[in-house]
């Protein structure tokens, strides 16, 4: 069976206060390697963990993983043969990765990283 997943490369959580979280987190996870008012990334050694501020849509999927991908595009469009659902539409963000998160009729949000 072919994947389009090359790896778990994130898991987010989502959260009412950033900064404050992520001084929290800090004390486990050691200083982030990203950080601005809205998301800060820490990084384990072997997966990223992210902080996002919560928001309207974070309360279907608090803790979203994200999973590394070579093409976005294309397994947005696979995921969606599947009958997922675009979440998130794909953005490019500040670091030059693209991210997107879909959601499975199961109500299950998973997010694509291409980076």
């Amino acid at each position: 069976m072919k994947t389009i997943f090359k790896n778990l490369k994130e898991i987010t959580f989502f959260v009412d206060n950033v900064i404050n979280v992520s001084e929290y987190y800090k004390n486990i996870f050691g200083e982030p390697i990203f950080k601005s008012d809205y998301f800060v990334l820490f990084n384990t050694g072997f997966i990223n963990i992210g902080l996002h501020q919560s928001d309207e849509k974070s309360l279907k999927g608090n803790t979203v993983p994200y999973f590394s991908v070579e093409n976005i595009d294309e397994a947005i469009k696979y995921l969606l043969s599947y009958n997922f659902k675009i979440y998130r539409e794909k953005i490019k963000g500040i670091d030059g990765s693209y991210v997107c998160q879909l959601i499975s009729p199961f109500n299950n949000v998973i997010g694509l990283i291409q980076e």
